[in-house]
């Protein structure tokens, strides 16, 4: 046998049959499952890369979707939409951002369903709208356009935040429609 097996045999040995060994291996095991289950249990939110402007009822919205990927319903989600414009501070040593809210058609919703592949079932999608003129922003190479969604986890209730930059003109797609259901893509 392998010298390194051999060690790695005694040291299995030691472990099991030491009470030290064996709350040590308990606490190994312990944050291994923590870590699995802070990772496979956090809402799983994607939003699209892509902005659709077209008309709803006579007026042109710049459009967003959302999607819940998770397996489980998310709870208490939040919306913002931001401008990050950059200033200099300091005495002009350092930047910092200024962040100007724009005003979107939904903030805030108490449940978001979770993802179900039947067809026709589209619940775990959402559109988010503005009115407000992006595309100007988006042109200034200094300005930012962010997207942020706060989510927290049906189940664990662990919370999930996602963020969107909007900095380039071909994000943007004019009178097109997002797919329906779980695709982040531009029809």
């Amino acid at each position: 046998m392998c010298s390194i097996c051999e060690a790695l045999s005694n040291i299995n040995d030691f472990l099991i049959s030491n009470a030290i060994g064996k709350v040590l291996l308990s606490v190994i095991s312990s944050f291994i499952f923590i870590l699995i289950l802070l990772k496979t249990m956090k809402p799983r939110i994607q939003i699209s890369p892509h902005i659709c402007h077209s008309e709803i009822d006579g007026k042109m919205y710049y459009i967003f979707k959302v999607v819940n990927r998770s397996i489980y319903d998310l709870y208490d989600l939040k919306f913002k939409l931001v401008k990050k414009t950059p200033y200099l501070a300091n005495n002009g040593s350092k930047i910092n951002n200024r962040l100007t809210d724009i005003d979107i058609s939904m903030n805030h919703t108490d449940h978001f369903s979770r993802y179900k592949s039947e067809k026709g079932y589209g619940e775990h999608a959402l559109l988010i709208r503005t009115a407000y003129n992006l595309i100007n922003d988006i042109k200034d190479e200094k300005i930012n356009v962010r997207l942020t969604v706060t989510g927290r986890h049906g189940l664990t209730n662990l919370t999930r935040i996602k963020s969107q930059d909007f900095t380039d003109t071909n994000q943007i797609h004019e009178n097109k429609e997002f797919e329906f259901g779980k695709s982040l893509k531009v029809m």
